[in-house]
């Protein structure tokens, strides 16, 4: 890649990132106010689920930036590598317990 294609990925996926850690941090402290939407049963399970939901999503601005923005920069190595997997993990796990959640809050 040149330094072009480096600066085209740096510019277009930084605020894309951002946006997602925003909406991430808009999902957590508006859950309470997501249950009256959902009309869930169980407003606890139902807020944990958008919690969860709010955490993948700042995991996902976090790995988007490590794989787009970071490795673009600096070289590549082990720990690098060892946090994009822990990321994505992270990223995982909380979206399938938002969708577990919420759906066990209906």
């Amino acid at each position: 890649m040149d330094v072009r294609e480096h600066k085209l990925r740096v510019v277009v996926s930084s605020p894309m990132a951002l946006a997602l850690a925003v909406g991430g941090l808009w999902s957590w402290f508006k859950a309470p106010s997501m249950n009256a939407v959902l009309g869930a049963a169980h407003p606890q399970l139902a807020e944990l689920g958008f919690k969860s939901a709010a955490v993948a999503a700042i995991s996902a601005a976090q790995l988007m930036l490590m794989v787009l923005v970071v490795d673009a920069i600096y070289r590549r190595d082990g720990f690098s590598f060892v946090l994009k997997v822990l990321a994505a993990v992270i990223c995982l796990v909380g979206g399938v317990a938002a969708v577990a959640l919420v759906l066990a809050g209906r």
